[in-house]
């Protein structure tokens, strides 16, 4: 059966970064954690506290490229209020041989920049850690996630929708 093989096995990805393609300077893609932010409590009458969900905790996006980019370095530290866009691609593939296509879009800044040390006949890496304000993920073009700090979608589902509402939002 088809459903016991393994599926959307990752072949390959790539990064674009303020819409230029970085095919083979990308090393490592990290994708958003999600999770939830939650809140002990304990209140008169409980015999065992319970963790209530509060919303999300603020995720971070990570990527490594092996160029010294200065196009890439400079989006460092640019002036409160400019983003930067990120896309990852990637192809994914069932044991079957269908392919399948992942697609996260982010629209934040760079945080940080940490350069390995040069070092003779060895490869230099540059680490950038990406803040982000949007996240898209997207799985053969369906909606998976989509965050932003007023909503969160899964599945193109408002998971805020009647909260907001309740506030007359």
């Amino acid at each position: 059966m088809s459903s016991e093989r393994p599926r959307f096995i990752m072949r390959n990805a790539n990064l674009w970064v303020d819409r230029v393609n970085q095919i083979g300077q990308a090393s490592e893609i990290g994708f958003p954690s999600l999770e939830r932010k939650v809140e002990e409590i304990f209140n008169a009458g409980m015999v065992v506290p319970i963790e209530v969900q509060m919303g999300y905790e603020m995720p971070g996006v990570s990527f490594k490229m092996t160029s010294f980019d200065p196009q890439m370095l400079k989006l460092f530290g640019l002036a409160v209020g400019s983003e930067t866009e990120l896309m990852a691609t990637a192809a994914t593939t069932d044991d079957d041989g269908t392919m399948h296509s992942q697609v996260a879009y982010l629209r934040g800044f760079i945080k940080k920049t940490e350069m390995d040390s040069h070092t003779r006949g060895s490869k230099a890496e540059v680490n950038y850690e990406f803040s982000f304000r949007y996240y898209k993920l997207e799985i053969d073009g369906s909606p998976i996630y989509e965050v932003d700090p007023f909503n969160v979608s899964i599945g193109g589902v408002s998971q805020t929708q009647a909260e907001r509402r309740a506030m007359l939002l």
